[in-house]
């Protein structure tokens, strides 16, 4: 989200000002992004939903190299429509995360994943 925010704000500022500060929420997301990436996909325990919904995150992930390329030098001039790119990314993250939350709700555990929800 914060990546999206720096990109809209680079777009609707006519790409003048300095990348840094989208660099910076760039190399985050990577980190953060992967690390959880990871974690999700070395489980084996998980079921189709779940599975379903990592391979659709793994997916939108994989077209974030063409949006940021796209918010670096694209033709759009406003930001909306990056912005509408990244939202759809962030879609399929939630996507995950709540099934994710879904396959630990159980009567045992129903009140930590109602916590971390």
């Amino acid at each position: 989200r914060q990546e999206r925010d720096e990109a809209a704000l680079f777009v609707a500022g006519g790409r003048g000002e300095d990348r840094g500060v989208l660099d910076v929420g760039v190399g985050q997301t990577d980190a953060d992004v992967q690390q959880a990436v990871d974690a999700v996909a070395g489980a084996e325990d998980f079921d189709t939903t779940t599975r379903t919904a990592l391979a659709a995150t793994q997916d939108a992930l994989a077209g974030l190299t063409a949006l940021r390329g796209d918010v670096a030098t694209g033709p759009d001039t406003v930001a909306d429509p990056i912005v509408q790119r990244y939202s759809a990314v962030i879609a399929q993250v939630d996507g995950l995360e709540r099934a994710l939350l879904r396959q630990l709700r159980t009567p045992d555990v129903a009140g930590l994943a109602d916590a971390l929800t």
